[in-house]
């Protein structure tokens, strides 16, 4: 599949004031689509994945705001940025999380997938959905009972999975974070109107 991406995002290294390069085409895998997913779309996996600040001192004299050229559009990620160090790992991290939705975004179909695949194994979203569409067909729940049992464990573990993955990214939106927890409040309930089906 193509993917558009910036070709060099490490920023570390890099002079103050680096910009991100223009994107270039490449093919990709649904191997590398999935841990683009898990990156974007799973609480674990952004977590894992996002640098951390550096933790240094205070520079007093660095102008942080003057040194997010090409940036500006996320200037607030860089509210807590002590040094220069830091506002490279902010670039990184930024570049990283484009980098992944591109990906996603041009891979059609199989970014899809990916997406859909890391979503539903967060394990934010998979105890407590996965737990009530089991208990709700062992009790012999009916099909409406069930649903709507699931689609309130998938809303509220959508909600809490928005609300990890918006404090570990730099670039995630309110309103895909709203979308998303539509569509996971959604699927939960049709997962959960089938499972007393197929137990029977």
């Amino acid at each position: 599949m193509p993917l558009t991406f910036t070709q060099d995002r490490q920023a570390i290294g890099l002079p103050t004031g680096q910009i991100r390069q223009e994107p270039e085409t490449v093919d990709t895998t649904f191997m590398q689509e999935l841990g683009a997913a898990f990156q974007r779309e799973n609480s674990v996996g952004s977590f894992i994945a996002q640098d951390r600040l550096s933790g240094g001192p205070v520079d007093a004299e660095y102008d942080v705001f003057s040194d997010i050229d090409g940036y500006e559009d996320y200037a607030k990620s860089f509210v807590y940025a002590d040094n220069a160090e830091d506002v490279a790992i902010i670039k990184r991290n930024i570049d990283r999380e484009i980098e992944n939705t591109t990906l996603l975004d041009n891979a059609g179909a199989s970014g899809y997938a990916a997406s859909f695949i890391a979503a539903m194994l967060d394990p934010v979203n998979l105890v407590p959905v996965g737990g009530t569409a089991v208990k709700s067909a062992k009790l012999g729940k009916s099909v409406l009972n069930s649903g709507l049992a699931t689609a309130k464990a998938g809303f509220l573990g959508a909600t809490a999975a928005e609300a990890l993955l918006q404090s570990s990214q730099e670039t995630r939106t309110l309103g895909e974070s709203a979308f998303n927890v539509g569509a996971g409040t959604f699927v939960a309930g049709v997962l959960g109107a089938a499972s007393p089906v197929v137990e029977r």
